[in-house]
């Protein structure tokens, strides 16, 4: 997976614990309705955790379940306190998405954004998540591309079962769930998130 605890821990500030967050949304425009159906966390021991809700696939809303909502808000609460911060890549998206659940980070919390350390490093390069870690960890891209094509194969086959699926949807990543409720590809590509962003 990653780098050591120890290792990791020095790069972030002198932190005695951090924990990177990461949403999975039905679509960007969280103004327009959009909403998250996954969260994953990873904290500076390479421990992970996921949370994943149904999605109704006719209106494409989430139906979050208020204990893992709770969870997540407790786990939070406990790299919220001194010592301690919280790592996003692109945090102005994801406190509004967590917000737009209920999820807020207290104030004075120590937050950090891989987005921006990338535009300070080199403002020329490619400052998504997954180029990133490419570059500089050397984790390949391969979970994405998997979770692409499962997509695509769960689209086919919501059409084939008459599941309304609807064409305009910008981020479908919960559809094989919604096809497959057994179905663990996005935990694989969400989980493996949280620690490129940890690294």
């Amino acid at each position: 997976m990653a780098k050591s605890a120890k290792e990791t821990k020095s790069k972030n500030k002198g932190l005695k614990s951090f924990l990177a967050l990461d949403t999975e949304t039905t679509g960007l425009n969280i103004h327009l309705g959009d909403r998250p159906f996954a969260v994953s966390a990873c904290d500076d021991t390479g421990k992970t955790y996921f949370w994943e809700w149904p999605v109704a696939p006719a209106t494409c809303k989430p139906i979050p379940f208020s204990k893992d909502i709770e969870d997540i808000r407790k786990l939070i609460r406990k790299y919220s306190k001194e010592g301690s911060g919280i790592i996003f890549h692109n945090t102005k998206f994801d406190l509004k998405v967590l917000a737009s659940i209920g999820i807020e980070i207290p104030n004075g919390t120590v937050v950090e954004d891989t987005l921006v350390m990338s535009h300070v490093l080199d403002s020329n390069e490619a400052h998504g998540l997954k180029p990133l870690a490419k570059k500089y960890c050397k984790i390949d891209t391969d979970d994405e591309e998997t979770l692409k094509e499962h997509v695509r194969k769960a689209r086919r086959e919501a059409t084939r079962l008459g599941i309304p699926i609807p064409e305009s949807v910008e981020t479908s990543y919960w559809i094989p769930k919604a096809v497959w409720p057994e179905d663990t590809t996005l935990k694989r590509y969400a989980v493996q998130d949280v620690r490129r962003t940890v690294l």
